[in-house]
C-alpha cells in the first residue's frame, strides 16, 4: 500500500478542515482497524485556500491528485485546473464544487480534469471516486456528459491512427482502467499514460472521455 498525495484548494476553511481530517484522522484510524492493504492510503498533504497557494505548492511538490473548489480568489478553479494541466497534462484533477448544472460540468470536461463532483456528495462517495481515478477512470456528476452533443466538440477527421493508437483508443472507449489497457497492451503503465498524452494531443483532446467521445463521433467502433 503506497500513499497517495493530494492537494486541496478551497476558500472555505471548515471544507478544507473536515477533508484533512476525514482522510488523515479518520480513514487512518479506520484502515489500521480493518488492516485492508488492497488499497492505497489518501492523505490531503497540502491544504491550501486560493489558486495562487496551489501554484506555489505545485511548483516545489509533485501532487498525484489534486481537489479543486471552482470559486476561488485570485482565479477561479478553471483557471487554475488549466494552468496546471498546460505545464503538466497528466495531471489528475478533481473539481469538487457546490455546483452540479450542466454548463460547469462541460467547462470542467473540455478544460481536460477527470472529474467532477458535488460537494452534496458524501465523503465516502468522494473517497470511491478518488481510487475510481486513481485507477485510470473518470467521473462527472449525474452523467451529465451523456447529454454533451456530438457537436460540441470540433474533431481533426483527417487524423491517421496507428494499430497501437486504435488499440488504445477502443480501450479507452470501452472504459478499461489504466492497469486493464496496461496488461493488454503488454506495455508499463507510464507507458500508457504516455502514449494516451500523445493520442490526446494528436487527435486535440484533452481528456480521456474526450477520447471516448472522438471514436463514438466518428463511429470507430
Amino acid at each position: 500500500m503506497s500513499t497517495i498525495k493530494i492537494l486541496h484548494v478551497d476558500g472555505d476553511t471548515l471544507m478544507r478542515n473536515m477533508l484533512k481530517f476525514h482522510f488523515n484522522t479518520q480513514m487512518q484510524s479506520v484502515n489500521q482497524e480493518e488492516k485492508d492493504a488492497s488499497r492505497d492510503e489518501l492523505r490531503i498533504v497540502t491544504s491550501v485556500a486560493n489558486a495562487k497557494q496551489a501554484l506555489e505548492a505545485c511548483e516545489s511538490n509533485e501532487f498525484d491528485l489534486i481537489l479543486t473548489d471552482i470559486k476561488l480568489s485570485e482565479m477561479s478553479g478553471y483557471e487554475l485546473a488549466k494552468q496546471l494541466l498546460l505545464k503538466k497534462p497528466e495531471q489528475r484533477i478533481i473539481i469538487l464544487s457546490a455546483y452540479a448544472d450542466l454548463n460547469n460540468i462541460n467547462r470542467s470536461f473540455k478544460i481536460g480534469v477527470v472529474g467532477y463532483l458535488s460537494k452534496k456528495n458524501s465523503v465516502e462517495r468522494l473517497e470511491e471516486v478518488i481510487h475510481a481515478v486513481l485507477s485510470g477512470a473518470t467521473h462527472f456528476e449525474e452523467g451529465a456528459l451523456l447529454k454533451i452533443h456530438k457537436g460540441s466538440t470540433k474533431f481533426d477527421s483527417g487524423a491517421l491512427l496507428t494499430t497501437l493508437e486504435l488499440q488504445l483508443l477502443k480501450l479507452v472507449y470501452l472504459d478499461r482502467t489504466r492497469g486493464e489497457i496496461a496488461r493488454q497492451l503488454n506495455y508499463a503503465e507510464r507507458t500508457i499514460d504516455a502514449f494516451i498524452v500523445k493520442l490526446k494531443k494528436k487527435l486535440g483532446v484533452r481528456s480521456k472521455i474526450g477520447l471516448a467521445v472522438y471514436a463514438e463521433h466518428h463511429q470507430l467502433f
